[in-house]
This record gives structure tokens, C-alpha cells and sequence, in this order.
């Protein structure tokens, strides 16, 4: 991949290890007091975010600043990383 090139991927299909930064999530596969949250919890545009797990429920462990959250396969569905 070229440098300066950016490519935007579902959280839920990368690897464990790999790194992005939060380009979106899909506000219809998530309620609005579940975007709000993701929000206060700081889930928000341009936020680094790293798979740490993935769960055999095809849900991941991320981690944001310093703090590390599961998320179940459909949440992580909807998001979009900038990689």
C-alpha cells in the first residue's frame, strides 16, 4: 500500500494486532443510546483503536487510549477503521 493512501476497513474482519483509527460507525445497525454511548466512552471519529482478542463469538477485544472494551459481533459490524 502506498504511504498517504488510506484504506477503510470493518472493524470485525481485521486481525488480531492491527491498528486503525475510527473513521465511523454505522448509526442504522446501532441504536442511538448505544451511538450516544460509544460516544461517552470515547468512541469517536479519528480515535486510535487496536483488536487486541477476538472472542469466539466472533465479537473482539479493542483497546481506545488506555482503556480495553468487548465488543459483540454485530457492534463491531458496524464499524469503519482508517487504516
Amino acid at each position: 500500500m502506498d504511504k498517504g493512501v488510506s484504506m477503510i476497513a470493518i472493524l470485525a474482519e481485521l486481525d488480531t494486532g492491527q491498528r486503525g483509527h475510527l473513521e465511523g460507525i454505522d448509526a442504522d445497525s446501532v441504536s442511538p443510546e448505544r451511538y450516544r454511548r460509544f460516544s461517552q466512552l470515547g468512541f469517536r471519529q479519528g480515535c486510535p483503536i487496536e483488536i487486541t482478542q477476538r472472542t469466539t463469538g466472533g465479537g473482539v477485544v479493542v483497546r481506545v487510549g488506555s482503556a480495553r472494551y468487548a465488543l459483540d459481533a454485530h457492534t463491531a459490524q458496524a464499524m469503519r477503521l482508517k487504516l
